[in-house]
């Protein structure tokens, strides 16, 4: 890890100089969208993605601060391996199971940029993390090997899910162009029914919004058996079913 604020002042101008650089011209490369849906990178190449990109989809006005950000995001990052993490084939799997059941999905992925970073670390606080570009058509997914706690250990959370969950933040941010706030006919149509007290203003409806993403995609696929809400009742699957393809179809 860089100890930056060992840096005298003069090494970190030079040094924030060259990373503004670098960002400015990673910037420029995301402008080309790839041919492929999504782009998956691995361990070291991963975590270069991750340092070039945050400089450059990070929304804050003062280089510092980016600093700050970055390094607080990466020193709870460890050297771990003893869990599993999600890999290409999974990732394959999920978004092609998406595509079989949801066919519009495939419309919304030819409208963003998706970069996957599968890193070779696990992380302190979180299973995975993603985050946006200012205009919410970039998107960064960053993949660690899973906390090793007791909803790993008793399997009541998996890679897939986690990833699943993931993509429905992304839906969230498509959908209202909002970093913390989900749309108003969530809560019309699945919220009032099935989440009693859940309402706009509590931060856990991003996380249930995501959840219920994941859960409705794996309803009734082969992925199901990666669920651990499977054992909900089967009318509130039909109704995000409803729900999401509604969603996917207004964003498409």
């Amino acid at each position: 890890k860089l100890n930056y604020y060992k840096l005298d002042k003069k090494q970190r101008k030079k040094y924030l100089e060259r990373l503004n650089e670098l960002s400015y011209i990673n910037s420029i490369s995301n402008f080309f969208k790839p041919k492929e849906k999504y782009q998956i990178y691995y361990k070291n190449e991963a975590f270069k993605k991750l340092i070039l990109d945050y400089f450059s989809i990070i929304n804050i006005e003062n280089f510092d601060n980016i600093i700050d950000d970055l390094l607080e995001f990466l020193n709870p990052v460890m050297d771990v391996h003893e869990t599993k993490r999600i890999t290409k084939k999974d990732i394959d799997l999920i978004f092609k199971t998406i595509i079989k059941k949801m066919p519009e999905f495939e419309n919304i992925l030819e409208k963003i940029t998706l970069n996957i970073l599968i890193l070779n670390n696990s992380h302190k606080y979180v299973n995975s993390a993603t985050t946006h570009s200012k205009n919410f058509e970039y998107f960064m997914i960053f993949c660690f090997y899973m906390k090793n706690n007791e909803e790993y250990k008793e399997g009541r959370i998996n890679p897939i899910y986690v990833f699943l969950h993931e993509l429905g933040h992304i839906i969230c941010w498509i959908a209202t162009k909002k970093s913390r706030e989900v749309p108003k006919s969530f809560f019309e149509d699945i919220g009032g029914d099935y989440f009693e007290g859940l309402t706009p203003d509590n931060p856990d409806a991003l996380e249930v919004f995501a959840d219920c993403f994941a859960m409705m995609i794996m309803y009734n696929t082969p992925l199901n058996c990666y669920n651990p809400f499977s054992n909900f009742f089967e009318e509130l699957f039909i109704d995000l079913e409803k729900y999401f393809s509604k969603i996917i179809k207004e964003l498409q």
